[in-house]
């Protein structure tokens, strides 16, 4: 018998459970290759009956196939699909009637392999305005395709879309020999392939929502979006309709999948996706008893599921260097607010590597190193942190650095004095009592240091004394203690003093004549007998720095004004290290001042004594007669003259033994 097939269009054929048709036979079926497909003759088929029952039946078969048509109440005319092949088809007024294909009575007749078949088949054959899935077919071989699977699912001589197989009566190629090497062979494959993966969904997506599997996005730095490319191994190349979850948008490249979000999602959010596959109407099944079944439309989406989130947490990476080489067990603090508003204070510690690696969430940190004494703090430091990605701050410790400028000055005086000086003295700089550099004053009493690492136990001692100074043994502590300073390169001031050296001069004053008031002839006059002298007071005495040049011009702690008392004594106050010139300026009448004499004061606390003896002034007279008026001498002997003290009145006399003198 002939078999006329058809399908109605969703868009046009909008029709309901219960409604009625108008049945008619279309046009013969025409291959692109210009030839008529034809009934298999003969063919054997399975009718299905009510009651559960199968009956085989043979037709003769070898008619052109024609389209199935049915028009609806509003006189549309649609091509319709058979799902009873064998039995008859005629033309009738409004004796077909819809019933929903979900539970149709007939469809239910049929093996459940069948029916899922129909439908899937349905899906993937030809509509009305559907694109030619392959090349070299035109409308009438897809429509064929179509048909020709329809019934080996109806005549179960197929069960699934990867083989055909007999059903005990009929071969399985029974229908396949109606498309075989033509044109409608390729549409048949295709549509097979489709329903083959119909169920199947991307290979990084699943099918029930309880195992969906999760897509973290990443962040990329040049786009500022989270994206992520994924590829479909089961290579299904369909495009994605989002059905649940928002702000997450996909675009396909052949099998790879790139998904993109301009907001960070810290949970994941489920997102169900549908094939874009052609969905007609709800399927339904078009009866008339005692005729053929005929069906339309079919409906069999299909939705997978994903999860979806985004890298949320970035690194903030520290990397901290120092001049010591010790970078482990180093504090920082970070602050901010993250992208989500939340405050940070958190305090990190670096690893015996230097480095730490803290998880953030994106926003902007600021990173500041807790004071470590012996280091300069360096500068606080901004990091920002993005989706997935470690940002790098480096801090580099210097360790703070001291030099000493010593001043050395004069205990007393704040200046060198006498001769003394207060450079050339040799101090020692000690970490710990070692000594580890030596320096040396300068004409101003000074030297300035070369820079050390901070620490406490720093002191400097003098090792040496510069001239006309007593050895200072005193340790100063330098004040070098890391605390004290804020940056790499510091100066410490150190005053140190010094002792001059102090000698005092001690002078005893003689003269060598009797005591006036005791007789001359109490006295010894034996010239083998030692000499007899006298205290002298009164003897005045200058003692001045000779470098000064003069008394006057000396300073005050420079010289002294001495006096000599009744015992002929006197003694200077102490005076500092040096050459000082000692000069009579007042003595007893008639004596000789002491010629000036120089004092080396260089022993700390010595007395220099000196006895100082001033000689009676005498002298020859020579007495010569002369003219009144001429002055000239008047060479006349025998004449005398007598010789008055005048500070007694009386007359010398002097005893002369001659010829021996005795």
């Amino acid at each position: 018998m002939a078999s006329i097939l058809g399908l109605l269009p969703a868009q046009a054929f909008a029709m309901s459970v219960g409604q009625t048709a108008s049945s008619w036979l279309g046009d013969q079926y025409v291959g692109s290759d210009g030839n008529h497909y034809r009934a298999p003759a003969p063919y054997t088929y399975l009718a299905y009956h009510a009651d559960g029952t199968i009956d085989v039946h043979t037709s003769s078969g070898g008619n052109a196939y024609r389209h199935y048509m049915l028009t609806d109440s509003d006189g549309i005319s649609h091509q319709v699909y058979c799902v009873e092949s064998g039995i008859p088809y005629h033309t009738s007024e409004n004796t077909y009637v819809s019933e929903s294909g979900t539970n149709s009575q007939y469809l239910n007749l049929l093996p459940a392999e069948a029916r899922r078949g129909i439908t899937l088949t349905a899906i993937y054959g030809w509509k009305p305005g559907a694109a030619l899935p392959v090349s070299g077919i035109n409308e009438d071989d897809y429509k064929m395709a179509t048909q020709i699977i329809l019934w080996e699912y109806q005549q179960q001589l197929r069960s699934d879309p990867y083989n055909r197989h007999g059903n005990g009566h009929a071969d399985g190629d029974q229908y396949f020999s109606v498309i075989a090497g033509r044109p409608a062979e390729k549409a048949y494959d295709w549509i097979l392939a489709q329903v083959a993966s119909h169920s199947t969904v991307p290979s990084f997506t699943s099918s029930k929502k309880s195992e969906a599997p999760e897509l973290e996005l990443k962040w990329d730095v040049e786009k500022k979006v989270y994206t992520l490319t994924v590829t479909d191994t089961n290579n299904l190349k369909i495009d994605l309709e989002a059905l649940k979850g928002s702000g997450v948008s996909v675009t396909r490249n052949g099998n790879e999948y790139t998904f993109t979000s301009r907001q960070m999602m810290m949970d994941p959010v489920l997102f169900e996706f549908r094939k874009n596959i052609p969905v007609a109407n709800d399927m339904l099944i078009w009866g008339r008893p005692g005729y053929q079944t005929m069906m339309t439309g079919a409906s069999d989406p299909v939705s997978f599921f994903v999860k979806i989130k985004t890298e949320t947490y970035g690194t903030a990476k520290l990397v901290k260097t120092s001049e010591d080489g010790i970078v482990s067990g180093i504090t920082f603090h970070i602050s901010g607010t993250d992208i989500l508003g939340n405050e940070v204070n958190e305090e990190v510690t670096t690893g015996e590597n230097g480095q730490i690696e803290k998880k953030l969430l994106p926003g902007t940190y600021l990173v500041k190193e807790l004071p470590v004494d012996r280091y300069v703090t360096p500068s606080a430091q901004y990091v920002t942190i993005e989706s997935g990605q470690t940002s790098s701050v480096h801090f580099s410790n210097i360790l703070k650095k001291f030099r000493v400028h010593v001043v050395k000055s004069d205990a007393d005086t704040g200046n060198a004095q006498g001769d003394a000086t207060l450079a050339g003295a040799t101090y020692g700089i000690f970490r710990d009592g070692e000594l580890i550099d030596t320096y040396t004053t300068g004409p101003d009493g000074s030297f300035m240091t070369r820079y050390y690492v901070c620490g406490d136990s720093w002191t400097i001692r003098e090792i040496e004394p510069s001239t006309g100074y007593l050895l200072n043994e005193t340790v100063y502590e330098v004040g070098a203690s890391p605390s004290l300073y804020e940056v790499e390169l510091n100066t410490t001031e150190n005053q140190v003093t010094e002792t001059v050296i102090y000698g005092n001069i001690q002078l005893v004053k003689h003269t060598d004549d009797l005591d006036p008031d005791v007789p001359e002839g109490e006295n010894t006059d034996d010239p083998n007998a030692g000499i007899i002298e006298r205290p002298e007071a009164g003897a005045v005495f200058e003692i001045y720095l000779k470098a000064a040049g003069s008394y006057d011009a000396a300073k005050e702690s420079e010289r002294d004004l001495l006096t000599t008392d009744a015992d002929g004594f006197a003694s200077s106050k102490p005076l500092p290290y040096g050459h000082y010139t000692v000069h009579q300026i007042a003595g007893e009448e008639g004596k000789a001042f002491v010629p000036d004499f120089t004092v080396f004061i260089s022993s700390d606390g010595k007395t220099y004594s000196y006895i100082l003896n001033n000689r009676t002034i005498t002298a020859r007279l020579k007495v010569e007669k002369c003219d009144a008026e001429t002055g000239k001498i008047i060479p006349v002997t025998g004449t005398g003259f007598q010789i008055k003290d005048l500070s007694t009145g009386e007359f010398i006399t002097q005893t002369v033994y001659y010829p021996n003198p005795e």
